[in-house]
């Protein structure tokens, strides 16, 4: 594998498909908080749109992979945020 070239990554966000899509997110974050705040659950939805996943085990998780000999079981509830998020730097996506 090998790294990601710069002009690479100061292309990223900036198609008209991307910067629509970046529109469409904005519009659907301002929607949310109006709709949190009217129905008494801004503070929850703020708390929701804060969560980061842990990645501190990637390393881990990377040397273990060549020795699995099945395939990995989720052993925990999985949670998607409600909107993309752009990368801005490069690491482990998996």
């Amino acid at each position: 594998m090998s790294p990601i070239h710069p002009s690479v990554w100061q292309r990223i966000g900036q198609s008209d498909a991307d910067k629509h899509r970046q529109t469409v997110d904005e519009k659907l974050r301002n929607a949310s908080r109006e709709f949190a705040t009217a129905h008494g659950k801004r503070a929850e939805m703020i708390e929701e749109l804060a969560w980061r996943a842990d990645h501190s085990k990637n390393d881990e998780e990377w040397h273990l992979l060549p020795e699995q000999r099945e395939p990995p079981v989720c052993s925990q509830y999985v949670v998607f945020t409600m909107f993309c998020r752009q990368v801005l730097s490069e690491g482990h996506v998996g």
